[in-house]
């Protein structure tokens, strides 16, 4: 609905804003991830709002990295991390929880022999 108002601009905006401002306001260097339009991406302020979170030390990663275009303009307007469909794909957890499961069925065997 956002997109269709026109107002989509003006939140993403509100949003990294807000987000820049609280992040460099912690004693700790914790991670923000803040999720944005896809028509971010076709804005003129792009550049603006990377150099916004990199003046008050906050690094700037991107998400939703689907497209090699999307990509280069990230890398070209000093995006510091990217993560995404391009980048790394959704794997199914199957195989991870498979091993997860014989490893700790192994350790019960080993600690019910001791």
């Amino acid at each position: 609905m956002a997109e269709q108002s026109g107002t989509i601009a003006q939140i993403d905006d509100w949003v990294l804003t807000e987000a820049c401002l609280e992040a460099a306001s912690w004693d700790q260097p914790l991670r923000v991830a803040v999720n944005v339009s896809a028509a971010q991406f076709r804005r003129e302020n792009l550049d603006r709002q990377v150099r916004q979170g990199h003046g008050l030390g906050v690094p700037v990663l991107a998400e939703g990295i689907e497209t090699n275009a999307q990509m280069a303009l990230l890398v070209q307007e000093g995006c510091d991390e990217m993560q995404g469909y391009l980048i790394g794909r959704p794997r199914s957890l199957l195989p991870t929880r498979q091993m997860r499961n014989a490893s700790s069925q192994a350790h019960r065997r080993a600690a019910a022999a001791e």
